[in-house]
């Protein structure tokens, strides 16, 4: 193992540390890219959240490595039934180049053959999309911030048939079901950390049955699941009309959504001209649905 790196199981208590890796290693990528970054959201403590949520429902899958008892190293994914997403992988500057992120990347990676592999990568990093490529995570979609709709007259008209209503504890079945349905996977361990956060959310049902749930968190619209690209594109409609300012509403939002995507810029949305980057859907074996919008880069 180069340098002797000690690798072990992450902790509550690495959680500062992991955060001043990944600022470290954020800063640097993009200033030798010469793209402009900030803080991610603008909170300097933005990351202890995420990585308690996966702690409390993958604690093997969140590794640490050192050197002489300095973290220098970390990496964190989560596994949804037979989904599995790399979330975080992250190396000090000075350590870069040295085979880290590769020895934590195969430690994290599942045994199984038959689990779906996947994660998010910043369409300018080379090395760390090869790095992917060589455990068979290929690029498959291409990821956009779009926002600034100011014209909903052009968003698609709401379905007759379409019923909505806040999500409640007597929906948590059907979204299950409809996850497995149409994302392959169940994850209602994401879901009650969402309600727990009172992130608003809605169901969306035709004759009885769920076709469709949105979340706005934070002035973000996702996640977003429907069982079909013209009901995702109502959904999206729906809730920028419900929201307070659709114009301000951001949306993550695949290439491969193209009837959503054409909606939006009809719309008036345009590309985040803020994000000069493109962000990449790698999978080993397909990009997710284009019925489904998705939560986050580190938690698609």
């Amino acid at each position: 193992m180069p340098d002797d790196l000690d690798i072990r199981r992450g902790l509550a208590t690495d959680l500062a540390v992991c955060q001043q890796i990944f600022d470290e290693a954020w800063a640097e990528l993009h200033e030798r890219f010469g793209i402009p970054y900030e803080e991610q959201g603008g909170d300097p403590d933005w990351l202890r959240p995420i990585l308690q949520h996966f702690l409390r429902t993958d604690p093997d899958a969140f590794l640490v490595g050192s050197i002489d008892d300095n973290a220098v190293a970390f990496g964190s994914a989560f596994q949804r039934d037979r989904y599995w997403c790399l979330s975080f992988l992250f190396v000090r500057p000075s350590f870069q180049g040295r085979g880290f992120g590769r020895i934590l990347l195969e430690g994290l990676m599942p045994q199984d053959p038959d689990v779906e592999c996947a994660t998010v990568v910043e369409s300018f990093q080379p090395v760390s999309t090869g790095l992917y490529a060589a455990f068979g995570i290929t690029p498959r979609a291409i990821k956009y911030w779009l926002s600034g709709v100011s014209r909903t007259s052009e968003l698609l008209a709401f379905p007759h048939d379409l019923s909505r209503h806040e999500v409640s504890d007597a929906d948590l079945p059907d979204i299950d079901a409809l996850d497995r349905s149409i994302l392959g996977f169940a994850r209602s361990s994401d879901h009650q950390w969402w309600r727990e956060a009172d992130t608003p959310s809605w169901c969306y049902r035709r004759r009885g049955g769920l076709v469709a749930y949105a979340y706005i968190d934070d002035g973000f619209l996702g996640p977003v699941l429907a069982t079909d690209e013209a009901t995702l594109a109502a959904v999206v409609a729906d809730a920028l009309r419900h929201s307070d300012d659709a114009a301000s509403m951001s949306i993550n939002l695949c290439g491969n959504s193209g009837q959503v995507f054409k909606m939006l810029i009809a719309a008036g949305a345009k590309i985040d001209p803020s994000d000069p980057h493109r962000y990449i859907y790698c999978s080993d074996t397909r990009p997710l649905p284009a019925s489904y919008i998705h939560h986050s880069d580190w938690l698609p």
